[in-house]
């Protein structure tokens, strides 16, 4: 699962070695073509609004495979795009769909568990996420030097398509739907455990559907959640932390007014 969240950052930052190849090629301004990294970074962001809905409703092992499955489509049809508008809309939806590989992860690592070990798991599942982010840009341009830009969508592809095969034997459902809950809180007299399932049982795609959760209730639930201070703040910082690093045109831009902001108050003193 963490190599999934690798090969998400990866993807959203696939198109910043290529900039001027592909304003070339699709005969694109500087600003249009920066287009794909950007909507890329923020469909990254918001694909976690669908993707959480589902992983609780639905359960973490169907949404973590459907996402790398639509990541494996969204790149194909990205390496075979003859137009600049097929190529932004391809490269959206992979965008939408990495962000698969943040929030079943972590909650994967809340279930499997207790607080005392989750730091470490999570240390671990943002280790994998921040390499897609300074080691992806450093073999995508060895790609995209010797092979083509092409192929920076298409290795992605194969991989995704082989962490696919991986997760469907190996990734199982990890969310409880216990009964004899009252308001949320276990009865422990009437709870029933289920029996222990074989193998073929565990590959199951509806194990962790829950039918008491609707869809609006689960969305408002977590959009709730971004009206606290402290996630607002993290959300805030780890936003422009990426979006600097990943945006070419945003980090020339952000550095030179640092610059600016520093011979300005050298002359000051």
């Amino acid at each position: 699962m963490c190599f999934f969240s690798f090969l998400a950052t990866v993807n959203t930052s696939k198109f910043t070695v290529a900039i001027t190849t592909l304003r070339e090629e699709f005969h694109t301004g500087q600003v249009k073509t920066g287009l794909l990294v950007s909507l890329s970074v923020l469909a990254l962001g918001l694909g976690n609004l669908i993707w959480v809905v589902t992983l609780r409703m639905y359960g973490r092992r169907p949404t973590f495979l459907l996402a790398i499955l639509c990541l494996a489509v969204c790149n194909c049809w990205s390496a075979f795009a003859k137009s600049y508008d097929s190529l932004l809309a391809a490269t959206v939806l992979a965008g939408v769909a990495a962000g698969g590989g943040e929030a079943p992860v972590s909650a994967v690592a809340a279930d499997l568990f207790p607080a005392k070990q989750r730091g470490t798991m999570m240390m671990v599942f943002h280790v994998a996420l921040s390499c897609g982010f300074f080691v992806g840009p450093a073999v995508n341009a060895a790609i995209a030097e010797f092979v083509g830009w092409r192929w920076l969508c298409g290795w992605l592809s194969i991989v995704a398509c082989t962490n696919f095969l991986v997760g469907v034997f190996t990734i199982h459902e990890t969310s409880y739907v216990g009964h004899g809950a009252v308001n949320g809180v276990l009865d422990q007299e009437s709870v029933r455990y289920a029996a222990k399932k074989s193998f073929v049982q565990q590959l199951s795609l509806t194990t962790g559907y829950n039918h008491d959760l609707g869809f609006l209730t689960v969305f408002w639930n977590m959009a709730s959640t971004i009206t606290y201070p402290v996630v607002l703040w993290a959300g805030l910082t780890i936003g422009a932390f990426v979006g600097w690093y990943v945006h070419p045109f945003l980090y020339v831009r952000i550095k030179k007014l640092l610059l600016i902001a520093v011979l300005g108050t050298s002359l000051c003193r």
